[in-house]
């Protein structure tokens, strides 16, 4: 995981509202990393959880501080330079159609491929 954002405590209290679904104990964890400014191994020590759960959470609470839908997965592949730039421009669009609450677009393929 990246080097974890810092907040202060009005900071974190000001986005409470996107993590209300989360569990007592992962909103715990956010702070401790997000405001108490504690590794992950160091957070997940102090509530007795293990370093993939934290690193879980954690994965889920930035995506909800950034707004990303639950319902997107994380890519991570290697690409010609083409296609990159498409598929960046692709996802510019969709977030674009986010920010203004359109409809996302219409998948360009009827099936949804899915690598195991």
């Amino acid at each position: 995981m990246t080097k974890p954002l810092r907040m202060s405590p009005e900071e974190f209290e000001r986005e409470q509202s996107k993590l209300v679904k989360l569990s007592v104990q992962v909103n715990t964890l956010a702070r401790l990393m997000f405001v108490d400014g504690k590794t992950l191994q160091e957070a997940s020590a102090a509530l007795n959880m293990s370093k993939q759960n934290a690193y879980k959470h954690m994965k889920r609470v930035n995506a909800l501080l950034k707004d990303v839908p639950a319902t997107w997965v994380q890519v991570n592949e290697l690409m010609p330079p083409w296609l990159a730039t498409w598929l960046y421009a692709k996802l510019d669009e969709e977030k674009d159609n986010l920010k203004n609450n359109s409809k996302p677009s219409k998948p360009m393929v009827d099936t949804v491929y899915r690598r195991e």
